[in-house]
């Protein structure tokens, strides 16, 4: 079984790669690697995503209080 939420990033990292191949084919841009590109972009937006995921959980850890602290 696999997570949804881990599914839910799966499928969206998949459509916005596919959804950025299509709409460049269909301004004229030729893809230097052709359909390869595809996957260049994957890991691409796969990199970015992790790393906005990382960034995100690094700035909620600083701002969540330490233990045995009262405020």
């Amino acid at each position: 079984m696999v997570p949804e939420n881990i599914l839910k990033f799966g499928v969206g990292l998949m459509l916005v790669t596919f959804g950025t191949f299509w709409a460049g084919e269909g301004v004229g841009i030729d893809w230097p690697a052709g359909d390869a590109a595809i996957a260049i972009l994957l890991l691409g937006y796969l990199v970015a995503a992790l790393a906005g995921t990382w960034l995100v959980r690094a700035r909620l850890r600083a701002r969540r209080p330490a233990l045995g602290s009262r405020s």
